[in-house]
């Protein structure tokens, strides 16, 4: 099942907005990174199908750290 940049992007504002009704702001940073916005903004500027390559290819990523961080303790 492929989730597209909208949901993906949804879901992401969705937990920053919750995370801070809760109080937690660690990731409220993200959306004050210039760098961030940029490449946010460069990537919803593509097309679908570039769009779902990238976000493709930044879940591995993300999974890929995740396990070489679980692996490290």
């Amino acid at each position: 099942m492929k989730i597209t940049f909208k949901e993906s992007f949804t879901k992401l504002r969705d937990t920053i907005a919750r995370e801070r009704r809760l109080g937690e702001t660690e990731q409220e940073d993200l959306f004050k990174d210039p760098d961030m916005l940029k490449r946010l903004n460069e990537i919803e500027k593509m097309d679908k199908e570039d769009k779902n390559h990238i976000l493709y290819a930044i879940d591995a990523f993300i999974k890929s750290v995740k396990l070489k961080n679980i692996a490290a303790l």
